[in-house]
């Protein structure tokens, strides 16, 4: 049996770049002000200018 997890099978990896296209394509979507927006998360913005 198989119990490598570091390798996807090939419907995790279909749905991975699914989901990934679909986050890419929400953020592109947003404004500076909305990326920059502070939401309380631990690691702050990805996008807030340091």
């Amino acid at each position: 049996m198989d119990t490598d997890k570091s390798v996807l099978h090939p419907n995790e990896k279909r749905y991975n770049s699914w989901v990934n296209s679909k986050i890419y394509d929400l953020v592109a979507s947003l404004t500076k002000e909305e990326q920059q927006q502070n939401f309380g998360a631990f690691f702050g913005s990805q996008f807030m200018e340091r």
